[in-house]
């Protein structure tokens, strides 16, 4: 019966579902409450710190967006989407858009009424709605709205027309025709201002004068405009040798066939030479007041449909002063050159925007198969500026290349190029060659076929990409990047360990430095926590657990902003902004002072506030910053030395009513925390003795492991038990307490946090065995490894050859 012995190195590498035999001893069973760190080791995570009640709904599809645009400028916007009214009629009118600092005082939003209330109207805010910051805007999107043309078409003009006179000549006689008639016959002259004057009699004074019908005017020595006084199309033809003398009306084909002056507002389609390649545009001619010479400028053809329907669109939310927003509408630049066939509608017109984002200066949207990104600098112009060329800077619209139906719902800039999801494909949109992101250099390429979900957004998060799929009920991360030996792209699964851990679909990934946060639609009191480390490129640590708060607290909204994570969490009377602080191990180690502890309160709903004592009853109360009678206990710590009991819990608290708090004695000199106890659970794996074979870690079999030791190793721990629960006992806590017989730290009036080992005899076998690390105290506490002894007997031997 040899004795044995293992070392767990650490305890931070989170949950696996894996058999006992095929995890790593340091691998748990369970982990609730717990933050695994490479400095400290597992610690019990930091408390939630109450802020404020944002309002008094109970909208768990609430929409949560945060916008960080400085230091002092940092909100959190609130869509909530009341699904039915006082009279329980399936009313979805009730959208309430909100926006707060992250102290919880409310912002004034105006615009909020008539067509961009409606527009952000919906019964499911949280998978309809989409909102992203860009510089002082924030963007918001209605993933369920048909985007649409304007019904408001292009100016027209009266059928207009011009008599040119290219050159004057004296070889032939000039006629001019119109409706088929023969209105003006001169003899052609080397003057061609006698020419044109002749022409201009005959068309307003002649045989057969116009001017009781038509509009005639003459502009210098060079050309006569003609149009019908009533509105009418007519027809105009000359007739003059070599073409001196032309008719132009509806179109020309060349631009040296225009004059240099003539009718202010003279719109003409340029079809130019079939053989040049050049397609159909529209000039107009500017000439302010008819007078001097004008100028032709490209323009857009008469009476058509040239405006986006901003109703449809997605709108933005402005931070207009110190404590105001305004939600309006975008203004979408209409068409301004071209008609629909030389300058088209962008393809997400008649679609619904499935995404919309922000890459090297443009904005983008996704739409059906297509990525649709503005003009270069003119984010709100999704119109081709000229019917000539392709410049640079014009619209990219381009469809996905796949054999298959590539719905596209989410994309995300990264590493300069622009990522792409569909619901089964992973694409990115990058530049042929160097001279940036243009129409004739921008491609997309198919990359990876992962399944996605598109109601969840992927991240960035270092240099990696995270997206979510829905799998049987539970949700898988993956995580996309670029293999370093290889250099190719893949998408790994980082929950293959933890398949059915994630319950539910994964409504938002949050992610922070070396962190990576899941929030899910079922398990909604809950967050996934997945903690990695890579080093050279190489992951070391690939970590998954989950904080776990009360049954009645629903997480819906989740940000951090350097280490400070803000939750939006709706409880049973409103909705509640609270704080944690995800480096809580600054206070730790600071010299206590009358106003200040060494160490962060381990207790949910933290707040600090001060008792009114009252000297008649002996009593002192406490007022809550908040309702609570859910049922759970507060507790109440003493925030600075006094009477010997710095960091010492207040004893005998009632709880009177649901903001009310009572103790006997006077507890009202200095303020005190106050808040609800919470629970760290931390449960080995099943010890098993592990040996490698072929380079493969595997468990020995064939044998009885009896374990007789168990050591855990704490780091500035106040509180913990290690239960033990072996098949047909009852379970047992070994309870540590933090005070050390002999220690230098164990002081009268002082919280010690000592440093060591905590070694408990099991006497039990290892099959089945449960050893937890239990911890509801609101002292805090780390384990940086542990290790075990045992005996292994082994009933049989190997038979030799």
């Amino acid at each position: 019966m040899p004795l044995i012995s293992e070392q767990i190195s650490n305890l931070i590498n989170g949950v696996s579902q894996q058999p006992p035999s095929l995890r790593l001893a340091s691998q748990a069973e369970v982990q609730v409450n717990g933050m695994s760190t490479v400095a400290e080791g597992l610690k019990k995570r930091p408390p939630l710190e109450h802020i404020v009640k944002l309002n008094s709904k109970t909208d768990t599809d609430a929409y949560i967006h945060y916008i960080n645009r400085s230091e002092t400028e940092k909100h959190v916007v609130v869509i909530s989407s009341e699904q039915f009214s006082v009279d329980f009629s399936a009313d979805f009118t009730g959208t309430e858009l909100e926006v707060f600092d992250l102290e919880g005082n409310a912002m004034t939003v105006s615009g909020v009424s008539g067509s961009p209330l409606t527009y952000i109207t919906t019964s499911n805010a949280r998978d309809d709605l989409q909102l992203f910051s860009v510089a002082d805007f924030t963007f918001i999107l209605n993933k369920t709205k048909v985007t649409a043309k304007s019904g408001t078409t292009g100016s027209t003009r009266n059928p207009e027309g011009i008599i040119f006179l290219k050159q004057s000549t004296n070889a032939a006689t000039m006629k001019v025709y119109v409706d088929g008639t023969l209105q003006s016959s001169v003899v052609s002259s080397n003057d061609a201002a006698t020419q044109i004057n002749d022409i201009y009699t005959d068309l307003t004074t002649g045989a057969s004068p116009l001017s009781g019908t038509f509009t005639i005017t003459k502009f210098g020595s060079s050309n006569i405009h003609i149009t019908r006084q009533n509105g009418g199309d007519f027809t105009l033809h000359c007739d003059a040798p070599e073409k001196n003398l032309i008719a132009i009306k509806d179109s020309v084909v060349d631009f040296n066939e225009l004059p240099a002056r003539t009718k202010d507002g003279f719109v003409i389609k340029l079809t130019g030479d079939p053989s040049s390649g050049t397609d159909d545009y529209w000039i107009k001619h500017n000439n302010s007041s008819d007078q001097d010479v004008g100028s032709w400028v490209e323009t857009v053809g008469a009476g058509l449909p040239n405006s986006i329907d901003a109703t449809t669109m997605p709108l933005k939310l402005t931070k207009t002063g110190a404590t105001t927003f305004t939600l309006s509408q975008n203004v979408w630049i209409d068409r301004k050159a071209g008609d629909e066939e030389t300058t088209p509608d962008p393809s997400f017109i008649g679609e619904k925007l499935n995404d919309m984002f922000f890459h090297k200066n443009r904005l983008g949207f996704l739409a059906n198969e297509n990525v649709i990104l503005s003009e270069l600098g003119e984010h709100y112009n999704f119109y081709g500026t000229t019917a000539t060329d392709l410049l640079d800077t014009e619209v990219i619209d381009l469809a996905a290349p796949s054999n298959k139906v590539s719905i596209l719902n989410s994309a995300v800039p990264f590493n300069e190029d622009l990522y792409i999801f569909s619901d089964f494909s992973q694409f990115k949109l990058s530049e042929f060659a160097a001279g940036g992101l243009t129409p004739t250099n921008a491609k997309i390429s198919l990359l990876t076929e992962y399944e996605h979900d598109k109601t969840v957004s992927p991240v960035v998060n270092g240099r990696k990409i995270y997206f979510a799929n829905e799998e049987d009920g539970f949700s898988t991360i993956r995580e996309f990047g670029i293999i370093e030996d290889l250099q190719e792209e893949t998408a790994e699964n980082i929950t293959a360990h933890v398949p059915s851990y994630i319950k539910g679909r994964g409504f938002q990934i949050i992610p922070h430095s070396d962190f990576l946060f899941v929030l899910s639609d079922e398990n909604t009191n809950e967050i996934f926590v997945y903690k990695f480390l890579f080093q050279k490129g190489v992951k070391k640590l690939s970590s998954w657990s989950k904080w776990s708060f009360k049954e009645e607290e629903e997480v819906i909204g989740m940000h951090v902003i350097s280490h400070i994570a803000y939750f939006v969490i709706v409880r049973p009377d409103g909705i509640y902004l609270d704080k944690m602080s995800l480096q809580d191990a600054n206070l730790v180690g600071l010299t206590p002072s009358p106003t200040q502890l060494s160490f962060k309160v381990h207790l949910d709903r933290l707040a600090s506030t001060t008792g009114t004592y009252n000297s008649v009853t002996d009593k002192t109360s406490w007022t809550l910053p908040y309702p609570d009678d859910f049922g759970s206990t507060f507790r109440v710590i003493f925030s600075a030395e006094w009477e010997g009991k710095a960091g010492g819990m207040v004893q005998g608290v009632t709880q009177t009513s649901p903001t009310g708090l009572i103790a006997t004695g006077n507890h009202a000199t200095f303020p005190v925390f106050i808040g609800k106890e919470y629970r760290f659970l931390y449960e080995f794996t099943e010890p098993t003795i592990k040996t490698e074979v072929a380079g493969r870690l595997s468990s020995l079999s064939g044998g009885i492991l009896k374990i007789r030791k168990f050591n855990i190793d704490y780091f500035k721990a106040g509180y913990f038990e290690l239960q033990i629960t072996a098949p047909g006992r009852t379970p047992f806590s070994h309870i540590y307490t933090g005070r050390i017989l002999g220690s230098e730290l164990n002081k009268i009036g002082e919280v010690p946090f000592e440093t060591g080992a905590f070694k408990k005899t099991i006497l039990a076998g290892a099959r089945n065995l449960k050893i937890e690390l239990i911890s509801d105290s609101y002292l805090p506490v780390a384990f940086t490894g542990a290790d075990w002894e045992g005996n292994y007997v082994v009933r049989t031997a190997g038979r030799g050859r």
